[in-house]
């Protein structure tokens, strides 16, 4: 054995920190419906945990983590206005553990709730 630990990771960035956000980025996007952590995250980017999180702060000004759940709401809006999909359902399909988490964000970030965004979007188209 060579001794060597694997799995860790360093928290020098092997590549600028700008690709490491794009491919961070497209991880989330391509996983946002499955559960994600910081360390998922960090891994796409070829970093640790604190790299990741500076790195998204530097650029983005948020988190991983706020930067996945403003992901997962977008989508949801998408759902809520083009679709007939029950809340429920779109609060899983998004990647939320429950409606009633999802409804709580939504509400947080939205100042509405689902529904009531779904019955306005209906008004407009």
């Amino acid at each position: 054995r060579s001794g060597r630990v694997t799995g860790v990771q360093t928290c020098a960035l092997p590549i600028s920190g700008l690709n490491a956000l794009k491919l961070m980025m497209v991880f989330i996007q391509d996983n946002y419906k499955k559960k994600i952590s910081l360390e998922d995250i960090a891994s796409a980017g070829f970093c640790c945990k604190s790299k990741c999180s500076s790195v998204f702060s530097q650029y983005l000004k948020e988190s991983p983590i706020i930067y996945l759940i403003k992901y997962r709401l977008k989508v949801s809006t998408e759902l809520l206005c083009k679709t007939d999909i029950p809340i429920t359902e779109i609060a899983y399909e998004c990647g939320f553990s429950g409606t009633s988490y999802f409804c709580e964000t939504f509400h947080k970030y939205y100042k509405t709730t689902p529904l009531d965004f779904r019955k306005d979007s209906a008004q407009i188209f």
